[in-house]
C-alpha cells in the first residue's frame, strides 16, 4: 500500500509530466493572435450573442455577404438576418471558405461583395458600420438593416469603403464606424447577436455584430480563450 506522501508525490510527477508534454507540443506551433475587437455604438438590444467563427490560420476576410428579408408590407419585417465573411490568404487567393456566426431564419443571401486589389496588392476588411432601426416600442422593429465595411492592405495604409449596392437598407440610420484593425492585421472572426423567433410577437433577427482582427506569427505559450 502506498503512503499518502507517496501518492501525493506520484500525482505531482504525473501532473508535471502532463504539463511538460502539453507545453512542448504547444511550442511547436505558431498561432493566430487576436489584436483588436471591433464593435459599433448603435447595435440592437435583442437576442443572444453567437459563438465566434474564424477564417483558417493565415487567411482573412476579403469580402462579405448579407442574408436579407425583403419588405413584407403588412407582415413582420426583420431585414438583416445574417452576415457571412469570405476568407482569403494574404496573397488574395480565395479558397471557397466562408464563416458565419448565428444566422436568422428569414430572407435569402444577397451575393458576395469583395474588396478589390490596389496597386496589385489585395485588400481585406478592416472596419465596419451598421444601419440600425432604433427600438420602435409598439411598432414593427427590424433592428439591423444593412452592413458595410472598409477595405485596406494587410500592412496598413489608406482604406476605401465597401458597400453592396444600393448601399443601404429600408429602415434606420447608419451609426459611427468601428475602430480599424491595426497595421499588419485584418478581420478574421465574427460573432453576431441574433434574436430567435419569438412566436406571437415582433421578430427582429440580427441586432449587432462584433469582429476580431488577427495577425500571424506568434508562438503560443498559452492557448487563446474567448
Amino acid at each position: 500500500m502506498f503512503s499518502q506522501s507517496c501518492v501525493s508525490q506520484s500525482c505531482v510527477l504525473i501532473i508535471n509530466l502532463c504539463v511538460l508534454t502539453v507545453s512542448s507540443k504547444k511550442s511547436q506551433y505558431s498561432v493566430r493572435e487576436i489584436v483588436e475587437t471591433l464593435h459599433v455604438d448603435n447595435g440592437g438590444i435583442f437576442g443572444k450573442w453567437g459563438q465566434y467563427d474564424y477564417c483558417a490560420e493565415g487567411t482573412y476576410a476579403i469580402g462579405y455577404d448579407m442574408k436579407i428579408e425583403s419588405h413584407r408590407g403588412s407582415g413582420d419585417d426583420t431585414s438583416l438576418n445574417g452576415v457571412r465573411l469570405v476568407c482569403a490568404d494574404v496573397d488574395g487567393h480565395v479558397n471557397g471558405e466562408v464563416i458565419e456566426s448565428t444566422v436568422g431564419k428569414w430572407g435569402s443571401w444577397a451575393d458576395e461583395t469583395m474588396c478589390s486589389s490596389r496597386n496589385g496588392s489585395p485588400q481585406f476588411l478592416t472596419s465596419f458600420s451598421l444601419q440600425v432601426e432604433p427600438y420602435m416600442f409598439f411598432k414593427d422593429d427590424t433592428s439591423a438593416n444593412y452592413i458595410k465595411f472598409t477595405c485596406r492592405d494587410y500592412v496598413g495604409g489608406s482604406s476605401n469603403e465597401l458597400a453592396k449596392p444600393p448601399g443601404n437598407g429600408m429602415y434606420g440610420n447608419w451609426g459611427s464606424w468601428s475602430r480599424s484593425c491595426p497595421s499588419y492585421s485584418a478581420v478574421c472572426g465574427i460573432s453576431t447577436r441574433v434574436e430567435g423567433h419569438v412566436g406571437i410577437g415582433d421578430d427582429t433577427s440580427l441586432n449587432d455584430v462584433h469582429l476580431h482582427c488577427c495577425t500571424e506569427g506568434r508562438v503560443a505559450s498559452e492557448p487563446f480563450g474567448k
